[in-house]
């Protein structure tokens, strides 16, 4: 039987040169935003709303929706949270409803509409991902996010760390997807090699989030599973985990 494929996407703007339709695809943002959504899941929200406009956001609050967002890194005036991972821990969180912005990951939801599921992935809740793709045997495309449509390390990294997992049942394809495997099996070598090499050091040093870095890159905190139905997110938990 023929292996469906698997692609890394390693920014938004190849994404309308991938067969999107019929697929998969796993929406990538490790800082923050995919984290940030699955610690949410992980600590009872009930939804998210993902959104691409500050505006959008906003007019949410008075629906009694928790308003979650941010822009170049830093926490909107007036809202609820940013995008730290650490703002949607806690009983504020249980039972919620969130509306979140942000600069590059709800942006990319909207991007993949057109896919057969949206999934929301990062290193928090990497095996639930794992595991239902697995289940799934379809065409899955790992579309990283990146920074305003430019390439990062750790995005490009998960992307590689799930095809590595999925190599024996799937058919990785593009060469995009072979160096996105070789970045992080190289990150494995080397713990300190993201913050070393990170375009965005000096902005993660400039935001004093270095806590935040090192929570996105754990692994499997989170038994969740993120999917995009009928404008939200809601939590869909893999029954093969």
């Amino acid at each position: 039987m023929k292996k469906p494929k698997v692609i890394v996407c390693p920014s938004p703007l190849f994404l309308k040169t991938l067969p999107v339709k019929g697929s998969i695809v796993v929406v990538i943002d490790i800082l923050r935003a995919t984290t940030s959504m699955c610690v949410a899941f992980g600590n009872g929200a009930l939804e998210i709303i993902p959104l691409e406009s500050i505006e959008e956001c906003r007019a949410f609050k008075e629906k009694g929706y928790l308003i979650a967002g941010e822009r170049d890194g830093k926490m909107i005036e007036g809202f609820d949270m940013g995008n730290s991972p650490f703002s949607f821990m806690g009983e504020h969180i249980k039972n919620a409803k969130i509306a979140m912005t942000t600069t590059n990951g709800t942006k990319c939801i909207h991007a993949s509409k057109k896919a057969h599921q949206i999934l929301i992935g990062a290193f928090v809740n990497m095996s639930s991902i794992i595991h239902y793709l697995k289940s799934q045997q379809r065409d899955v495309i790992l579309l990283a996010s990146g920074w305003k449509d430019k390439m990062n390390l750790e995005d490009t990294a998960f992307g590689g760390a799930v095809a590595l997992e999925l190599e024996n049942e799937f058919t990785p394809t593009e060469d995009s997807t072979r160096i996105a495997m070789t970045l992080y099996e190289a990150m494995q070598k080397d713990k300190r090699f993201f913050i070393k090499n990170a375009t965005q050091y000096d902005q993660i040093m400039g935001l004093n989030i270095v806590e935040d870095v090192k929570y996105c890159l754990r692994r499997d905190l989170h038994q969740v599973l993120p999917i995009y139905q009928n404008g939200r997110l809601v939590n869909l938990i893999p029954k093969t985990v």
